[in-house]
C-alpha cells in the first residue's frame, strides 16, 4: 500500500491511499486507491470594530437613549464560508445576540460595553469590545451669588474676598470657570479662594459646563476705600514776636499804637515768603493717587475764615498774622473723598509798651 499526501489548498487537505496486490505467480491485479478529503482550519476570523465607540446625548428629560444605533462590525476569514456574528452586553437587561444589535434596545446614562464575538465554520473565534457612553441631556442652570461690597483691609488699598460659587439649580456635576473684569483683568478655573481685588468694582462671570451645555451668570465684586490721609501738624513755639522795627521816630504826646512812633508799628507776625513754619509733614494715604490739602486761617480766632488756599502754605506765603491767636485748619482729602482735619494756633505776641518819661 502506498499512502500520498496529506495536500492542501488552502483550508481543503486531502490524502490518497493506493492498495496494489500480485500473487505467486507474477500475477497483477489492478490497483485500488481511495482518497479522503477534509477541512483543516486553526486561524481566526478577523473582526474589527473601529470606530470603537459612540456617543449619544440621553432622550430629552430622561436618564436613557433610546433608538441607537450600533454599527455592526466588519469580518473576514481565511477559509472564506459563513461567519457567525454574536455580541454580549455589560449591561444584563440587555443580555446577549445574534448578528446586528438591535435598535430596539435601550441604553442608560453612563458607559455600556458590548463585546462582539465572530465565529467562523471551524468554531475558530475572535472578539472585539463597542462602548456606547449616554451622556445626560440636562444643560446647567446657576445662579449667581449676591454682590459683595467691603472695605479694604486696613492700610491697604484692597481686601481679600473669597466669592462663593454661584447655585447649581439643574446640570450638577459641573465644573467652573470665570473671567474677571473691571478693577482686576483675570480667569481661570474651579473655586475663587482669598483673591486679593483692589479698590473699585470687578465683575466675576461664572460659567458652568456639563457635558449637556453650558450657563453663564456675573457676580460683582466692589472695594471701597473708606480710610482717610494721614498727616503730621507742624509744631510751633508758644508765641512768635511781631515784627521789629530797624530804626524809628518816637513822637513823644502821641497816641500809644497811633501816632506814637515813626513808621507806624507793626502789630503783625509776617510767615515770610517759602516760609516752611506751617507746612504739613508726613503726608500719606493708605490708596496711591494725589492727595489734596488744603486750609483756612481764622485771624484772631473770632470764628471768622479770613484766608483759604490749597498745597501747602509755604506756597502762598507772604501772609500776616495780627496779634493774639490765629487758628489754621488743615484738611486732606484723599481721591476717594476721605479726609481728615486738624488744627493749630500760631499766637502772635506784642512788642514790649513804650510810654513817656
Amino acid at each position: 500500500m502506498n499512502t500520498a499526501g496529506p495536500t492542501n489548498t488552502g483550508c481543503d487537505y486531502s490524502q490518497t491511499w493506493t492498495a496494489t496486490y500480485t500473487d505467486a505467480c507474477g500475477n497483477a491485479a489492478a490497483p485500488e486507491s481511495i482518497t479522503f478529503t477534509w477541512v483543516q482550519d486553526t486561524e481566526p476570523p478577523a473582526i474589527s470594530c473601529a470606530p470603537d465607540y459612540i456617543t449619544v446625548a440621553a432622550d430629552a428629560g430622561e436618564t436613557y437613549a433610546t433608538n441607537v444605533t450600533v454599527p455592526t462590525p466588519t469580518t473576514s476569514d481565511n477559509c472564506g464560508g459563513t461567519i457567525m456574528l454574536t455580541w454580549t452586553s455589560s449591561d444584563a437587561a440587555q443580555g446577549s445576540g445574534t448578528g446586528p444589535f438591535p435598535v430596539t434596545n435601550t441604553f442608560q446614562t453612563g458607559t455600556t460595553t458590548l463585546t462582539w464575538t465572530a465565529t467562523d465554520d471551524c468554531n475558530n473565534e475572535s472578539t472585539c469590545p463597542f462602548s456606547v457612553t449616554v451622556t445626560a441631556n440636562d444643560p446647567p442652570d446657576i445662579t449667581c451669588a449676591a454682590g459683595v461690597t467691603q472695605s479694604a483691609d486696613a492700610g491697604l488699598c484692597s481686601a481679600q474676598v473669597n466669592p462663593a460659587e454661584p447655585t447649581v439649580n439643574a446640570g450638577d456635576p459641573v465644573t467652573w470657570s470665570w473671567e474677571m473684569t473691571g478693577a482686576v483683568i483675570d480667569n481661570g478655573t474651579g473655586p475663587i479662594d482669598n483673591y486679593t481685588f483692589p479698590v473699585g468694582t470687578t465683575t466675576i462671570t461664572w460659567t458652568a459646563t456639563n457635558a449637556s451645555g453650558t450657563d453663564v451668570c456675573t457676580q460683582t465684586i466692589t472695594i471701597t476705600d473708606d480710610e482717610p490721609p494721614v498727616f503730621t501738624l507742624p509744631v510751633l513755639a508758644d508765641g512768635y514776636c511781631v515784627e521789629g522795627f530797624i530804626s524809628a521816630i518816637y513822637n513823644p504826646g502821641g497816641t500809644y499804637y497811633i501816632d506814637d512812633l515813626t513808621p507806624d508799628r507793626r502789630d503783625y507776625y509776617i510767615l515770610t515768603n517759602g516760609n516752611t513754619l506751617l507746612d504739613l509733614t508726613g503726608v500719606s494715604d493708605n490708596c496711591p493717587g494725589a492727595v489734596t490739602i488744603s486750609w483756612e486761617i481764622d485771624f484772631g480766632s473770632n470764628a471768622t475764615i479770613d484766608l483759604t488756599g490749597n498745597g501747602q502754605i509755604s506756597v502762598s506765603t507772604p501772609i500776616n498774622f495780627p496779634l493774639g491767636t490765629n487758628l489754621i485748619t488743615f484738611t486732606v482729602t484723599d481721591v476717594y473723598g476721605n479726609d481728615t482735619s486738624a488744627s493749630v494756633n500760631l499766637t502772635v505776641l506784642p512788642r514790649p509798651d513804650i510810654t513817656d518819661p
